[in-house]
Formats: C-alpha cells, structure tokens, sequence
C-alpha cells in the first residue's frame, strides 16, 4: 500500500515537472488557432503536449533508459500522464478564452464618454430618442429651501425624451438646463445611469424679494397708505417722521409681487413691504404709519418696444433653429420672419450652472437644431407658427429632436405675445 501511494505522489511530481513547458505551448498553439479561426481539439492539445513532455523529461533526465520499467513503475507513469493530459486541455481552453476576450483588431472611439446600454437602446423610437426616467427621489440641496410640493411631484413622476446619441454627461447637461428653464429651478444636479434612470437634486429660486432687494439695501414691512394704481416695481418715496426715504415697492399683503400681474386697483391702508438704504431702515421702522409716493418714471424700454411692435402688427414668437430654418425654406413667409435673438448656451461646452447666452441677429448657418430662437413676425405668422408648435406637442410620434420634454406639462404655460 505504501509502495502505491508512493508511485503516486512521484507520478504527480514527475507529471508537474514535464508538464508545464507542453502546457505553456500548447496555450499559445490554442490561443493562435483561435484567432486564426481553427483550433485545437482535445485529442490534438493532448498528443502534443505527450511528444512535447516525452521530449522535456528526457532533456532533463527524468525520463530515460535507466529508470522506464514499465512493469514496476506502471502508476507512476499512468499519473503523470494524466496530469500532462489534464494540463493540456486546461491550457488550450485557457488560450482560446484569451483570443477570444482579446480586443484584437476592434477600434476604440475617439470620444470616451459613457453612453447608455444597450439595454436602454433597445427602447429607442422611430425619431431616434429614448426616454429618460426619474428614480422618483428628488433631493434637496443643501442651502437652499426645500422644494414645493407641485415641483417635486412633477420630478419625481416625471420622464423625458432625449436624443439616444449623445453621451451620460451631454444628456445630464441638457437635461438640467430643461429642467432649470421649465421648473424655474435656482439650481439642479441632475446624475444618470446606463440604464436610462435619472437622480435628481434640485432647489427652487431663491426668495423673489430677496432677490430683489439692491446690495446696501434693507427690505422692511410696514403699514402705509398706499397710492391707487401703485404697483410692486415701482420707485417710491416712504414719509416718515424723520423725513422723506427713497425706495422701491416690493410686495403688498394682498399677495402682489413683481413680475405678477396687476389690474392696478390695489391702494389704501396696506402693509407694504419696501426696500430702503440700511441708514433709513431704522426711521422707516420707527414709524407707526408710513405714507406711500410714487416717483414719475419713464415706461419700460421693453413695454415701449412691444408697442412698436403691436402698432405695427407684428409680435414675436419662439422657435427652434430647425424650424427657423424649414420656415425660411417657405417662399410665402420668408420675408415675413426676423431672428431677433438665439439661446445657444445648449450648444456649449460649459459650465451648466451659468445662465443661458443670447446671441443677438444670430446668423441662420451657425444655428443647431434644439436652439432656442426668438423671432419677429406679423401676428398671423406668430399665429401660424404657435398652432403647429401647439399640433406638434400634441402627437407623441413627432417630439422635436431639440426637445427634452417631460411628459407631465409644465402648469398653464403662457405664449410668447
């Protein structure tokens, strides 16, 4: 017994010291006929790796006349040829693994940016677009306030189609600015995946009065009499006790803002909240009840330019750059439609968070698709131009290549008049 387990542990060692250099051959053999396309098979690995070992133990002087006696060392040899067999099968396996994993002859892209997944690819439609989907946890960001309850609803439910061809950072980059326009977001973060599945973090604008109020100035509250069809905007003189302050009407406490719209009919006793210089501030909040005069200012040079251009008959309505480009194709309304101005921040490689550039008379050859173009026209052009921007958003089939649009409607959109 002892005499047998003895012949085994010697076959494995003589089968380990003969075997390795067959082995090594015969993997580079294996890995070059399968890149060649014809391999080796198992009988064919096997019978070289034997000849190849017969050969190495008898340069080495473990195999040789002295010591083959087939009688006596009958399991010693049947165990180490098992094992130069059992190492030669292994070896051509491993080397044709290897030629096939090997990126031998396959070009690598020149732009090295992650893209979606095939997987995700699978799902894109006729216009070459795929939709992109919230993970439906919005986050927070940190100094800013939280998100309303509407906002956060409509991100988190939320999906958009984006074009399929573009790299994770390109659609990450696009998709903030939509989301910072159409959400009026102060500042969003937006991370997706390979598999088309968007993370989120996004803050609403910061405070409108705050916003509003000048550096070196102080926003205060106080009760006033307020002049019939003052509005929020307005340059304003506060009489206090100790004299006259000059400042800027902010928001009333029925709730007007500026930017909103008012009927002007808002006057009487209010509290008013009014922006003043700090060294006033103090006087203004000493006094139990202000009195409210409004300074005689100029129109806004934007009213003035609308009504040019409503004396005119003309209007200005939005665009893309591919349909600027159709409609100027058109005979009948070439002459009609004048780029006024272009939003090309999306076609930038910038930084996301600065705000949009407007390229004034833009030329019509340095427009992309998905820009943003605001044009002047007369009314009926305007018209014409916001119904087939209306009919398009209503068929799912015909999404513009420029819009990464989400499928939940921002609340009662305005058009551009």
């Amino acid at each position: 017994m002892i005499e047998v387990t003895t012949e085994i542990i010697v076959g494995v060692a003589f089968g380990l010291v003969v075997a390795i250099g067959p082995a090594i051959a015969v993997g580079t053999l294996g890995a070059a006929g399968a890149y060649l396309g014809r391999g080796l098979s198992r009988p064919e690995s096997v019978a070289i790796a034997l000849s190849l070992a017969v050969g190495n133990g008898y340069a080495i002087g473990v195999v040789g006349p002295q010591i083959i006696d087939v009688r006596t060392q009958t399991p010693r040899l049947l165990v180490a040829t098992a094992i130069v067999a059992l190492l030669a099968m292994y070896a051509n396996s491993l080397g044709a693994r290897i030629a096939s994993e090997l990126p031998i002859g396959s070009s690598f892209p020149l732009v090295r940016n992650r893209s979606l997944s095939p997987e995700s690819l699978e799902s894109v439609d006729a216009s070459g677009q795929v939709t992109i989907q919230s993970t439906g946890d919005v986050r927070d960001i940190e100094g800013y306030p939280p998100l309303s309850p509407r906002v956060r609803h409509v991100l988190e439910q939320g999906s958009w189609r984006v074009p399929a061809d573009l790299s994770l950072p390109e659609l990450e980059r696009r998709l903030e600015q939509r989301l910072r326009t159409t959400e009026n977001l102060a500042a969003v973060s937006v991370s997706i995946d390979g598999t088309g599945r968007a993370t989120i973090a996004a803050a609403p604008p910061a405070s409108e009065v705050a916003s509003r109020v000048p550096d070196g100035w102080r926003a205060v509250s106080v009760p006033a009499l307020v002049p019939s069809g003052a509005v929020p905007g307005e340059e304003i003189v506060v009489y206090t006790r100790d004299g006259a302050v000059t400042g800027s009407l902010l928001e009333t406490n029925d709730g007007d803002r500026i930017g909103r719209v008012n009927d002007g009919t808002i006057g009487g006793e209010k509290c008013v909240t009014v922006a003043v210089p700090i060294a006033d501030a103090e006087s203004v909040l000493r006094t139990d009840r202000c009195r409210l005069g409004v300074r005689p200012q100029r129109a806004s040079e934007t009213v003035e330019a609308l009504a040019l251009l409503e004396r005119a008959d003309c209007s200005i309505g939005r665009v893309t750059g591919g349909e600027l480009t159709a409609i100027l194709e058109d005979d009948h309304e070439r002459a009609d439609v004048w780029p006024i101005v272009a939003d090309s921040s999306e076609s930038r490689e910038v930084d996301t968070e600065r705000p949009r550039q407007w390229v004034v008379e833009p030329a019509i050859a340095d427009l992309a698709t998905d820009d943003d173009v605001f044009v002047v026209a007369e009314s009926l052009t305007v018209d014409r131009i916001r119904e087939g921007n209306e009919s398009t958003a209503s068929s799912a089939s015909s999404i513009s290549d420029r819009e990464i649009e989400s499928t939940i409607p921002p609340a009662e959109p305005e058009g551009n008049r």
